[in-house]
């Protein structure tokens, strides 16, 4: 330690200044040298103090140990490198798809609340823009009601069963209303082309 380096040092020096004090002056220089360089020596093999170590200048450095992974029953299995999980993308919204009941016409303009709901993902918050909009002329026009991306690709689901007819006001008329005659249209309140179409020759029959 630097205490025994410093006792040792003083020894040195106190036994070689007694020495001097009776040689000539010519061995007294070559003396003098020979006590400097045992002193050099001496703090040369000397250890450094342990706050020295502490702070790592003289630690050798060391290895990253390899990480440890565990699988779902707790054995062992190779980690995944983190260059894979920065690469893997954020999966999106899952998206509704159609149903095996589900209409093949969407008639955005002849639509109420209650035909969205066999068309799964679009009731009621994409249906309730879209029927705040309607009428539209275009496909355009009606995914530019939407407000999100997500929405978009939800619509997008259907768009091969989107059509954009003309609003007709007699078949309208009865939606609002829901009323709905058994044969003519109303065994059920899905929406379907079929039923709207019987809607629409009721409507014509009572007229005549």
């Amino acid at each position: 330690s630097g205490s025994r380096c410093a006792v040792a040092l003083a020894l040195l020096w106190s036994s070689s200044a007694v020495a001097l004090h009776n040689e000539p002056s010519g061995r007294r220089v070559v003396l003098q040298r020979t006590a400097a360089a045992s002193a050099a020596a001496l703090f040369a093999v000397s250890p450094r103090p342990a706050h020295a170590a502490r702070k790592g200048m003289m630690a050798p450095k060391r290895e990253a140990e390899e990480p440890t992974c565990y699988g779902p029953n707790y054995e062992k299995v190779p980690c995944t490198p983190a260059s894979d999980l920065a690469d893997a993308a954020p999966a999106g919204p899952a998206l509704a798809m159609p149903a095996a009941d589900t209409p093949d016409t969407l008639d955005l303009n002849n639509i109420v609340a209650v035909d969205f709901t066999v068309f799964p993902g679009l009731y009621p918050t994409i249906g309730g823009k879209l029927l705040k909009k309607a009428p539209f002329d275009t496909k355009s026009a009606a995914y530019a009601a939407l407000d999100t991306p997500t929405e978009i690709q939800q619509l997008n689901v259907y768009d091969r069963y989107i059509v954009i007819r003309p609003r007709d006001n007699d078949l309208m008329q009865y939606k609002n209303a829901g009323v709905y005659f058994r044969g003519k249209g109303g065994d059920t309140k899905r929406g379907d082309a079929l039923r709207d179409q019987e809607i629409v020759n009721l409507q014509r029959e009572r007229r005549q």
